[in-house]
């Protein structure tokens, strides 16, 4: 029985996977600005080149209700100052809205990231 639970949850975790590989390259050929305000402030940031990466990671904490770890770690590369390419990993990628130049995301991100 067990094992019929935590398929059910990681074919749960993967329904999500083309809209969030789709989501991945809407962001594609958009600048720094617009990333940080649609994802927030990175977990990391690194240069190798004329390459810039920033990767966000969110961790889901374990509870009692998903004795499990959720997590979704994405890395964007940039060059001069505009995503090119994107690469995931995780079993709680959800997609992310790309902003409007202008129009502020819910004040509670705003608030939540310091922005």
């Amino acid at each position: 029985m067990r094992w019929i639970v935590l398929a059910a949850l990681l074919l749960a975790a993967c329904r999500h996977t083309p809209a969030y590989i789709a989501n991945l390259d809407d962001w594609r050929g958009k600048d720094e600005a617009t990333l940080i305000r649609g994802w927030g402030i990175p977990t990391q940031r690194y240069t190798v080149g004329a390459s810039s990466f920033l990767r966000f990671r969110e961790d889901i904490p374990v509870t009692a209700n998903k004795p499990f770890e959720r997590f979704c770690d994405t890395t964007f590369e940039l060059q001069k100052g505009l995503v090119v390419s994107s690469k995931w990993e995780g079993n709680h990628c959800r997609p992310k809205p790309i902003p409007t130049p202008g129009v502020p995301t819910k004040e509670t991100d705003w608030e939540k990231n310091g922005v």
